[in-house]
């Protein structure tokens, strides 16, 4: 029986009614609405070093007052703001509580896109956080929703929060596994499904889900934004995009196999393993292409985890 999205708190008749229109009726729809991409948070850049079209964080003094024109039915608030480099435009769009909160003197951290408008640079409609709240998401991977005018990627993921605090899972021992996890805080989460081997008294056992495995991809990475996450060769053994599927999900890592080929079968782990005969350059290949498929990029410096710079 479905759980109506009226029970969580902050959602009224028109809320519920936005939800509808992305397809999300109820709980269960919520958590498999997955994020369509994810988005890097990283350390605030200088003014000065603004360049057009990019999409960036900068921390700033409000420096002028907050000014409210309505154009038409949409009701711009624009401001100026500074750092010790420099200072520029910001516009907002229908966020007529900014009024309130945006006040001269006050310090925040803006990210948005910069765009140039009558020659000068401004930032237009940018998100907007306290420094310590922006210090809690920083050098972490942020979910991206598509949304319908009225919703948010906040309002998704604090209300995806209510329903996975309040969620009785099927498996308990996962429900375990993840307070685990987030008490451990470690740097890297490796995660995937089980395959069976022919070769081991679990030969007869069923294949583990690739539905619940990016299920708990999504869930790790909302509750760890800064963990290593690995999309695993068993999710591209199970399904064809499977690895591809795991970096929509939240993963960010990928390991290539770079073990010699003449030695591969001494480490089967489970039946029909994939890349197994490839040589390693082939699969270095193979995988660049697989992640430029989903709109990312292999990059081959140092793995270090976010943490570390901590």
């Amino acid at each position: 029986m479905s759980i109506s999205l009226r029970t969580l708190k902050g959602v009224g008749e028109k809320t519920e009614k936005l939800f509808a229109k992305i397809g999300v009726t109820d709980m269960e729809s919520l958590l498999s609405y997955y994020p369509r991409n994810y988005d890097a948070y990283e350390e605030p850049v200088e003014i000065r070093s603004l360049e057009e079209g990019a999409v960036v964080a900068i921390s700033v003094a409000v420096i002028t007052g907050v000014y409210v024109n309505q154009v038409r039915n949409l009701q711009v608030i624009t401001t100026t703001v500074a750092d010790l480099t420099g200072k520029i435009s910001v516009t907002w769009f229908n966020a007529p509580y900014l009024r309130s909160a945006v006040r001269k003197g006050s310090r925040f951290v803006l990210r948005g896109r910069v765009v140039r408008k009558q020659g000068k640079l401004q930032m237009e409609h940018p998100e907007i956080f306290t420094p310590a709240a922006y210090e809690e998401i920083l050098h972490s991977l942020q979910p991206i929703y598509a949304l319908t005018a009225g919703l948010s990627n906040k309002m998704i993921v604090k209300l995806l929060h209510q329903v996975l605090e309040g969620k009785d899972l099927e498996m308990e021992y996962l429900a375990d596994d993840l307070v685990f996890l987030k008490e451990l805080n470690p740097h890297m989460v490796g995660i995937g499904p089980f395959i069976p081997h022919h070769d081991t008294k679990f030969a007869e056992e069923p294949a583990g889900s690739v539905d619940l495995t990016l299920f708990l991809l999504s869930v790790i990475r909302i509750m760890l934004p800064q963990v290593l996450l690995p999309a695993t060769t068993a999710l591209g053994t199970l399904d064809p995009r499977g690895r591809e599927k795991g970096f929509q999900a939240g993963a960010n890592v990928v390991m290539p196999n770079l073990s010699p080929v003449k030695n591969r079968k001494q480490y089967e782990l489970y039946d029909n393993k994939i890349c197994t005969g490839e040589e390693a350059a082939e699969c270095r290949g193979c995988l660049s292409r697989r992640v430029e498929s989903v709109g990312y990029e292999i990059v081959t410096d140092r793995g270090d985890s976010p943490m570390m710079l901590h």
